[in-house]
């Protein structure tokens, strides 16, 4: 817990005042960095697009090449280097996917009129907005003891925040 300062409200309210006045100069150092940083940016952004392009084509074609001559990988491999470029295959985890036009309540009504139920995951999970809802009316101290004896509480804290209105800053 924060250490309790002996200070008049008068006091509270000129370090408010100095607070603000702090975020609206840092503010403004941000905005002019920010300004500078995107003006580099945008030059060496103009400066390397044609490099850029350059790459990815050539990236692309590598890509086709390796795709198209399977060879180029070594049987215990799936790596080949050339020069300062690694060229790599890798296999991805099974994904399940479903037909298009379909959504998967629609996988789900076939798997089941397939028979194929032992695919259908039953998901069971504590309904937290119900217990919030039902603990906060008028005759919940029944389900209040039954929540706590199956060692559920329900929690609500009161937090002090501290903000500087930016937008009023000017």
């Amino acid at each position: 817990m924060a250490k309790k300062l002996k200070i008049t409200e008068q006091e509270a309210r000129a370090k408010a005042t100095a607070m603000s006045e702090i975020v609206a100069e840092i503010r403004k150092k941000e905005a002019e960095m920010t300004a500078k940083i995107n003006e580099v940016k945008e030059k060496f952004t103009k400066a390397s697009e044609n490099l850029l392009k350059a790459k990815d084509k050539l990236e692309l074609e590598l890509l086709a090449y390796a795709k198209d001559n399977p060879d180029i990988f070594p049987t215990d491999r799936k790596t080949v280097k050339w020069g300062t470029v690694v060229i790599s295959k890798r296999v991805t985890p099974p994904k399940v996917n479903i037909a298009r036009g379909m959504d998967w309540v629609d996988a789900l009504d076939n798997l089941k009129k397939e028979g194929l139920t032992a695919y259908i995951r039953v998901v069971q999970e504590v309904d937290k907005e119900a217990i919030i809802r039902d603990t906060g009316s008028e005759d919940s101290n029944n389900l209040i003891a039954g929540l706590a004896a199956a060692g559920i509480t329900v929690t609500q804290k009161e937090r002090i925040s501290v903000e500087v209105l930016e937008e009023e800053l000017g």
